[in-house]
């Protein structure tokens, strides 16, 4: 629970210095904010839960929004920063009021979100409603279908994206391709057979997950009702928006023209609906290991998958040289990555990597 509590701290502090920007910005009244419009910003599922804080933490929020406090001072007092020698804010205020005190003990809002998040995600990174265990879901969010192919029958185990074999009558591939014509030919085999089938998967971090976190959250200018309406599934997404990715964006969107998948879909449309992308925030060469084991690909029963390695900066952005990965760290953890996907989904293209990286 410390890495909890540290994130509803740092989230508490935030939301703070937001709230705070927002009321100057736009020179409003601080209890009128706090009591009747802040709720208004997160109007959907999460509205209620805001509500329920505000009641409890609304009174010291005004006091110390009033006050010009220091937003990791009041957060302290509301119980949700446990540390009281940790300040998050650098920074002094303005000037101080009145010692707010201990303050009132707070319902933390995030707690039941925490928890819940964990419970279904833990670290698999699978998705998290799967009715037949075969990875794949029917569910956009919580590495669902935003994070691979749509599994077009929950109820059967055997049927899910780029799987090679089973009756071509049926959909076995979810591809949307399948049946006979009027002269008894299969469409799989009318459309798909002059062409190489290869679905797509990423492995790798924040980059190919296709990190984001929407600019009106954090500024003011922007801000207004229902800013946070899209908090909850965003969340679900990890802050992620895998479906925009540059490996598996699959999304019809003005920003995105071109992706992996798009172009292996656009060059066989037999391909449709066969990527994964198992990219994690903070992914390295070494905690790699852990994530790739969400891989779902049977060399036998399924279509050749075009894999990507994609680890950009997190082995080396470390505040000291010491925490960095060396040379030889990932060379030996990419290797047993690679050690791991030979044989099974990729042998001819695994082993050119090996030979590029040694």
């Amino acid at each position: 629970m410390g890495s909890g509590f540290q994130n509803e701290c740092a989230l508490c502090v935030v939301v703070l210095r937001v709230m705070e920007n927002y009321v100057n910005y736009n020179r409003l009244a601080v209890a009128d904010f706090v009591n009747r419009q802040f709720c208004e910003m997160f109007d959907g599922d999460l509205k209620p839960t805001c509500e329920a804080f505000v009641h409890y933490a609304g009174p010291v929020i005004i006091q110390t929004l009033y006050n010009k406090e220091p937003s990791d001072k009041v957060c302290i007092a509301l119980g949700l920063c446990k540390d009281k020698t940790c300040r998050i804010v650098k920074q002094k205020a303005e000037f101080y009021g009145v010692d707010i005190g201990a303050g009132p003990s707070v319902p933390s809002p995030w707690k039941w979100l925490y928890h819940w998040f964990v419970d279904h995600f833990g670290n698999g990174h699978l998705p998290a409603f799967d009715l037949d265990n075969d990875t794949y879901s029917d569910i956009s969010t919580f590495r669902g279908y935003h994070w691979r192919g749509s599994d077009c029958n929950e109820m059967k185990g055997s049927v899910y994206p780029g799987r090679k074999s089973g009756s071509k009558l049926l959909d076995q591939d979810c591809n949307g391709i399948f049946g006979l014509d009027n002269r008894g030919r299969y469409y799989e085999d009318k459309f798909c057979a002059p062409y190489k089938r290869y679905g797509i998967a990423v492995i790798g971090d924040s980059a190919g997950a296709h990190f984001s976190i929407p600019e009106k959250w954090f500024n003011v200018t922007l801000m207004g009702k229902g800013t946070y309406k899209d908090l909850l599934p965003r969340l679900a997404d990890e802050l992620d928006m895998p479906e925009d990715s540059a490996y598996t964006g699959h999304r019809n969107t003005s920003y995105l023209s071109h992706s992996v998948y798009k172009y292996l879909r656009g060059w066989n449309l037999c391909n449709n609906n066969d990527f994964q992308n198992i990219a994690v925030n903070g992914a390295s060469a070494g905690n790699s290991w852990g994530n790739i084991q969400a891989l779902s690909r049977d060399a036998k029963e399924d279509y050749p998958l075009m894999m990507f390695l994609e680890l950009i900066g997190n082995d080396v952005c470390k505040d000291s040289f010491s925490r960095m990965t060396t040379v030889e760290e990932f060379r030996r953890d990419v290797i047993k990555l690679l050690n791991y996907l030979d044989g099974r989904v990729c042998v001819e293209v695994c082993r050119c990597l090996r030979g590029a990286i040694w």
